[in-house]
């Protein structure tokens, strides 16, 4: 028994080695310090191990985490409804916006060329606008904000990712 390992020194505590190889072991822990230090960790280490209380989930674990799976794709649903119904609100806003403002250009005017005309400086207008906004000074200032509305975005995200799993 040259190399004794963890695994005759288990089988030793156990009580499950040969006479011969018990003879064997006994003789090498004598002449080996470095040994008998191990088997006296492995010991209390087994004592430790036999002297705990072995701890049982509760009875109804199954019932709790089916309640909570239930619970977060409930959460998810309302998530994506509220998400759907946000939305729809604004496209329906922004489709009354765009029949509004059509809807008094072909009423302001009394002709074809006047209605083309009118489209025509609507449009005219509306490119102008859009031009001043991303002008050099308010693109910068667009992206700073836009950033920032990203950036806190991501921390509240990131807060609520760790939500659900502090809660098992």
């Amino acid at each position: 028994m040259k190399s004794i390992n963890d695994e005759i020194l288990n089988k030793f505590i156990d009580g499950e080695l040969t006479q011969i190889e018990r003879q064997k072991f006994l003789v090498e822990l004598e002449t080996s310090p470095e040994l008998k230090k191990k088997l006296d960790a492995l010991n209390l280490t087994h004592q430790t191990l036999k002297t705990m209380e072995i701890d049982s989930p509760k009875s109804d674990i199954k019932n709790l985490v089916m309640a909570r799976i239930k619970k977060s794709s409930v959460n998810s649903k309302h998530q994506k409804f509220f998400l759907f119904s946000i939305l729809s609100i604004f496209g329906v806003l922004i489709l009354g916006i765009i029949g509004f403002v059509f809807y008094q250009t072909v009423l302001s005017s009394s002709s074809d060329l006047q209605l083309v005309q009118t489209v025509d400086s609507l449009g005219t207008n509306i490119a102008n606008l859009i031009t001043s906004i991303l002008s050099k000074m308010n693109i910068s200032i667009i992206g700073s904000v836009l950033s920032f509305i990203i950036f806190i975005s991501v921390y509240f995200w990131f807060e609520y990712q760790k939500k659900p799993k502090a809660s098992f």
